[in-house]
């Protein structure tokens, strides 16, 4: 299966370009997640952790502990030692510490712009003197075009292979690239807590479509717990930009439904006249719905026109005190068409399912297909504003 009804690579290069206009938008230069990890320290031990830097404008550490008395000193390739005392006298450099007045947090913060490129050491000190282990989970962060870029997946039912893929990019360009040696993985945490690492290919035998073309891929089909599931994305390489050893992490997530309801299809729409006017107040559309487990559900979808401008939405509870399959009905109604004119061809978007269960909603299915409804709805003529919010004027 693919993702939805798009290829892998579609789906990767489309939110690949997406991205880099958004980042474009905001800022000359995208911030990008060079490396993320945690851990803990006892009293009196400490940790090291290298750190590639790749032609960054900038390098961002954030390290942020469950308690006082850990200390963030940072190494640079040419064995500079930074801590605190540093960003006194260097203004390219900012340093800040905040401490909770208890034991119960500090959150350390550096900035060095323009660092030098090369491989960083972040050292991590815990105080002999500590009242207990020290938890902590660290982001670094840096400005660079080269960017790893997660494909959005989306949502699953029970049995669906999933693709996890991502791609390599140069945000500059807003291309994807070829670097050297480079290994991709994602690290999958399930709905309970459980991680497995997966491989992520470039080979062209993967769901990546062509090979060595940027796009990474693998595929996923052990879905046991219903549930989200999320993804870290980790990519090690050479930059092709500038032939420096470069780290990069993404964020992704997708979810699996319970598989407790399903959209059985057979779609069907018609036109309904409430008040005898010759006017279509309302398009039903009916939709035959499958439920394995009895009890609360909504329906809700969109209906939206041909120029994509103009959008009508639905909601409809469904309540099943036995299993089986039967119809379902949404109702589009005219006097949510905040656009005047008159739309006769319509298109179904986002028909969806959930489970409802007091105050939890759970996403069960969506129908991938596409139905296009031919039938005449005019907008109530408001003009310029509808006085009061009483629609009832303009019937």
């Amino acid at each position: 299966n693919s993702l939805e009804d798009n290829s892998v690579q579609e789906s990767a290069l489309s939110y690949a370009r997406a991205s880099t206009a958004q980042s474009m938008d905001i800022v000359t230069t995208p911030t990008q997640t060079i490396d993320t990890f945690s851990g803990a320290l006892t009293p009196g031990s400490h940790r090291e952790q290298v750190v590639p830097v790749d032609g960054l404008s900038s390098l961002d550490f954030l390290l942020n502990a469950n308690a006082n008395g850990l200390a963030m000193r940072l190494k640079d390739p040419s064995g500079r030692i930074i801590d605190a005392a540093t960003a006194v006298t260097d203004p390219g450099i900012i340093y800040s510490l905040i401490q909770d007045a208890g034991t119960t947090g500090s959150l350390l913060h550096c900035t060095i712009s323009n660092p030098l490129t090369g491989p960083w050491v972040m050292i991590l000190d815990a105080d002999a003197t500590a009242s207990q282990v020290i938890q902590y989970g660290v982001d670094i962060k840096g400005k660079s075009p080269w960017e790893l870029i997660a494909a959005n997946i989306g949502r699953f039912t029970p049995g669906r292979e999933v693709i996890l893929s991502c791609a390599l990019g140069n945000l500059t360009t807003g291309t994807t690239g070829v670097a050297i040696g480079t290994t991709v993985a994602a690290t999958l945490t399930r709905p309970d807590a459980l991680q497995l690492i997966l491989p992520l290919f470039d080979d062209g035998a993967h769901a990546d479509g062509t090979s060595g073309d940027g796009f990474y891929a693998n595929t996923y089909d052990d879905f046991r717990p219903a549930g989200e599931y999320q993804i870290l994305y980790r990519a090690t390489g050479i930059n092709p930009a500038n032939q420096q050893p470069f780290s990069r992490v993404a964020y992704g997530s997708f979810q699996i439904s319970s598989g407790q309801g399903f959209i059985a299809g057979n779609l069907t729409d018609e036109a309904l006249d409430l008040d005898g006017d010759s006017k279509t107040d309302m398009i039903r559309v009916g939709c035959w719905v499958s439920i394995t487990d009895p009890g609360d559900y909504l329906l809700l979808g969109d209906l939206v026109d041909a120029s994509g401008q103009v959008r009508s939405s639905a909601v409809q509870t469904i309540s099943r005190q036995t299993a089986g399959t039967s119809e379902a009905s949404l109702f589009f109604d005219r006097k949510a068409i905040t656009k005047y004119g008159i739309y006769n061809t319509w298109r179904l978007e986002h028909l969806q399912l959930f489970r409802t269960s007091g105050n939890q909603t759970a996403w069960q299915d969506e129908y991938t297909g596409q139905y296009q409804i031919n039938l005449m709805l005019q907008s109530p003529d408001y003009r310029n504003s509808v006085p009061n919010n009483d629609w009832s004027l303009y019937y």
